[in-house]
């Protein structure tokens, strides 16, 4: 087999691994808020498929259907670096049966806010609610990383083998 034909295989395999779901950490924190966990997202990384995590010691249950609580869509902008949430905002609900929201507002000096089903049953858009600060910060697929390798592992193969052929 030519060079060539070793070096464009070894890119297409490497290149061929699936579309993978995204996984963010995410935190945020406020006036006796305090809130991290993960959150993933579907294959194109915009709407948020599940949340894990603990808000004040409180487990995160899950995620709440979209439209199910302040009008949330659940959508995550990826391309924000790091990324956010839109004005829409996340609903998730914690153990203890309350329904969270976290929203993005540009008119907020932090950008985000939190609203609960207890404080603001109804916490509609435009929102009024508690003051936070959030951070996203995505998780590193472990399938990019082993494809990586691999590549460079065959490349390295290759060329050990053209030397050992002069």
């Amino acid at each position: 087999m030519n060079f060539n034909k070793i070096v464009l295989t070894t890119l297409l395999v490497s290149l061929s691994t699936p579309v993978e779901a995204a996984t963010w950490n995410f935190s945020y924190n406020g006036n006796e808020i305090s809130a991290s966990g993960e959150l993933t997202t579907d294959t194109a990384g915009t709407l948020v498929t599940s949340i894990s995590g603990a808000r004040n010691g409180v487990e995160i249950t899950g995620l709440l259907p979209v439209k199910s609580y302040a009008n949330n869509d659940n959508i995550f902008v990826p391309s924000g670096n790091p990324g956010f949430v839109d004005i829409l905002g996340l609903s998730y609900e914690t153990n203890d049966n309350i329904a969270y929201n976290l929203y993005y507002s540009n008119t907020i000096t932090t950008n985000y806010g939190e609203c609960n089903n207890i404080e603001m049953p109804s916490c509609n858009f435009p929102y009024i609610g508690n003051v936070v600060s959030a951070t996203f910060n995505e998780v590193p697929q472990p399938s990019i990383v082993l494809g990586a390798f691999t590549a460079l592992a065959m490349l390295g193969f290759v060329s050990g083998s053209l030397k050992n052929k002069k």
